[in-house]
């Protein structure tokens, strides 16, 4: 059985990533502008915490956003 890739990259990523770590983990597809502009309209990923000046977020959550933004076959 195959893993999704959602699961290879949850495996890989650290347990919280900063809008510009989503930005390089996706390659550019999620830009960590459109992540600040998401949060600022209350659409963004869930679970948004601050660590010093940036904005992180729990990978669990970001996968789940993926998910959610994502068509998978």
């Amino acid at each position: 059985m195959t893993n999704s890739p959602f699961d290879e990259l949850l495996n890989r990523c650290p347990p919280a990533m900063t809008r510009e770590g989503i930005e390089r983990v996706t390659d550019g597809a999620i830009r960590a502008r459109t992540l600040a502009n998401l949060d600022c309209r209350g659409e963004g990923i869930p679970g948004r915490f601050y660590c010093g000046r940036k904005a992180m977020y729990p990978t669990v959550n970001f996968i789940e956003f993926l998910k959610s933004r994502s068509r998978w076959k």
